[in-house]
């Protein structure tokens, strides 16, 4: 479970773009978060996966003080940047395989896992597609497949 409890988030010196906001992600349950441009949705999703230090309050995962990216990583929080995150010049599959070896998933079944998420999403049929030839859609559910691949225990996404 990924608990925010009484966060302020800002940058630099200026004032806190975010300020004592609290929230609770359950295991397998979907939370949106919804808001006007610049409300803070991505700030928020940045400090939940350890990519900003809340000025105040505290981002606990299972009970532990989320301490950095690294620490996230390591209780398999996923986060799907707006951008997507993907090297345009490798094919969708290429993408999911380089994630998965990386992560210490042997070549074999990184191969099958990227073909069986590929296909969940809709995607066999772009699987040898480069990045930037695909739609902007596909390219955000290749991204998806990605961190559904890496095994997220918390998956956040920003659209």
């Amino acid at each position: 479970m990924l608990t925010v409890q009484r966060v302020s988030v800002g940058y630099g010196d200026a004032p806190a773009v975010l300020r004592d906001v609290s929230v609770t992600v359950h295991p397998g349950r979907v939370l949106a978060l919804t808001g006007s441009s610049g409300a803070g949705k991505t700030t928020l999703l940045h400090a939940m996966a350890g990519l900003l230090r809340p000025r105040n309050g505290t981002v606990t995962v299972d009970g532990q003080e989320l301490r950095d990216r690294d620490h996230a990583v390591e209780h398999r929080i996923v986060l799907v940047p707006q951008d997507n995150g993907l090297a345009p010049i490798l094919t969708a599959t290429e993408n999911l395989q380089v994630a998965l070896v990386a992560s210490g998933v042997a070549a074999p079944e990184a191969r099958q896992q990227t073909a069986a998420m590929l296909g969940r999403l809709g995607l066999s049929g772009q699987a040898d597609q480069l990045v930037e030839e695909l739609s902007g859609g596909q390219q955000q559910r290749t991204a998806l497949a990605r961190g559904l691949a890496l095994r997220g225990g918390v998956l956040l996404a920003t659209r």
